[in-house]
């Protein structure tokens, strides 16, 4: 069994409307043909715009949600991560925005406190934290203290200095 000791949040940078199968079918097919060409696919859950989680990999197997990072005290690779990812992250000329649904920051919500409070050495952290990237579209710490996640649990740390992008406005939701 491997150690979990991570637990990043991504963006699909694509369509809202994209399904998980779609998602999969993405990542498998070839490069020639506008694919990943990956064997496997990079996250292991995919929180849809209608909220629904869909687990496409148990945590036992690695993904290929981040490349290797290595600083500011953490050490963060595949095999020591889960990833989880929901469809959107782009606007109508594909610049990021943080155009989460309601439905989709209450199955995020649900998922990453889930998630710490099976690993109890768990941080979590934006894919914008590890790599010169825009993705998730949101700065997980934030997000992580508005669902009441706090302290050690959440990576802090901003080495590429990403600019903490504006939120798409949404209507609070009591649940998250």
């Amino acid at each position: 069994m491997r150690t979990i000791e991570f637990l990043i949040l991504h963006c699909t940078a694509g369509s809202q409307a994209w399904t998980a199968r779609e998602l999969q079918a993405f990542f498998m097919r070839p490069v020639v043909e506008g694919g990943r060409g990956w064997s496997r696919g990079g996250y292991h859950w995919l929180v849809e715009a209608d909220g629904r989680a869909v687990r496409l990999y148990s945590d036992a197997l690695v993904t290929n949600g981040t490349h290797p990072y290595a600083g500011l005290g953490i050490k963060v690779s595949n095999s020591n991560t889960v990833h989880i990812c929901y469809t959107g992250g782009v606007g109508a000329l594909m610049q990021p925005v943080d155009n989460r649904t309601v439905a989709q920051r209450t199955g995020l919500a649900k998922l990453v406190r889930d998630y710490v409070a099976a690993y109890p050495n768990l941080r979590v952290l934006g894919h914008n934290q590890v790599r010169e990237k825009a993705c998730p579209a949101y700065w997980v710490p934030d997000f992580c203290r508005e669902i009441g996640i706090a302290g050690r649990r959440v990576w802090t740390g901003n080495p590429f200095r990403f600019p903490v992008p504006v939120a798409v406005p949404h209507t609070p939701d009591a649940a998250l």
